[in-house]
């Protein structure tokens, strides 16, 4: 249990450097359409 919330918890932080580095190419409509299944989480939490 631990190891999977820590896999987790790196899994999460490796998406938002992911998304620092999309957001300087600007392929924005493509991303968005892409991470829209893999971001529901994130949504929730108000960060798109």
């Amino acid at each position: 249990l631990i190891l999977h919330q820590l896999s987790l918890e790196i899994t999460i932080f490796l998406k938002k450097k992911k998304k620092k580095k999309k957001k300087k190419k600007k392929k924005k409509k493509r991303d968005k359409n892409d991470d829209d299944d893999d971001d529901n989480n994130n949504n929730i939490h108000g960060i798109n």
